[in-house]
């Protein structure tokens, strides 16, 4: 998919900055965020965005394929030197989420271990 400023946010160590600003979010601000996150649709995949680590993006898009009134937006878990802004980019992914979560579907970038994310 083609990304653009405003589709994705990218995880950061604490003491990389002073405060958190979009799209660069220190991982303690990510974690307390999701925390208290106030969507119930997103109660169930929060554990999974809390387990995120600094140098991890998570990309946010639509499915385009085969759209239909069924189609539904997703995200990718994704390691930060493989996202290539203002280019389009192409992956490889586990789908660790499915819609019995909500209206989101997620994936995890096949470099990265989806049991790290998951309950084990």
């Amino acid at each position: 998919f083609w990304m653009k400023q405003g589709s994705f946010v990218r995880l950061v160590k604490n003491e990389s900055r002073s405060y958190s600003f979009v799209p660069d979010l220190r991982v303690r601000d990510f974690r307390e965020a999701t925390a208290k996150n106030p969507f119930d649709f997103l109660n169930e995949i929060s554990p999974i965005f809390r387990r995120m680590e600094p140098n991890q993006t998570i990309l946010a898009a639509h499915n385009l394929y085969n759209l239909s009134e069924y189609s539904k937006p997703f995200m990718l878990i994704a390691p930060t030197n493989l996202v290539k802004i203002g280019q389009i980019n192409q992956y490889c992914a586990y789908h660790i989420v499915t819609d019995s979560y909500g209206p989101i579907d997620l994936f995890v970038e096949y470099s990265l271990d989806p049991g790290d994310f998951l309950d084990k």
